[in-house]
């Protein structure tokens, strides 16, 4: 009987610490998952600001940009969409994705 007591005990213990293991992975993905997705969007607000400093004005879309960098968005293996919009003084960047939810990013001059 007491065997048992201490069997059921341990596999609570195990139990609890597997799940509490899993949560801690899961945020920590989400949390990389995050950070990846605001490096993209400086990435993509400097290429957008070089693009203004070359054409005096804002691209009208993404697709207007160099192709490299909109090649690693479209492959990101994470299926963000990437959302762009020119402002009458900036422009705004906005990123959904199934782990991430909404980021976004706006400039102005």
């Amino acid at each position: 009987m007491k065997y048992k007591k201490w069997l059921a005990i341990g596999i609570c213990v195990s139990v609890a610490s597997i799940i509490v293991i899993s949560i801690s992975i899961r945020q920590a993905r989400q949390l990389a998952r995050k950070t990846i997705v605001h490096s993209e969007i400086k990435a993509l607000a400097v290429q957008i600001e070089m693009y203004r400093q070359d054409n005096d004005e804002y691209p009208p879309s993404l697709q207007a940009l160099a192709h490299e960098s909109l090649e690693r968005l479209r492959d990101d293996g994470f299926r963000d969409k990437y959302d762009y919009k020119r402002l009458t003084n900036g422009f705004a960047i906005t990123v959904t994705g199934p782990e991430i939810g909404r980021a976004s990013c706006r400039e102005r001059v």
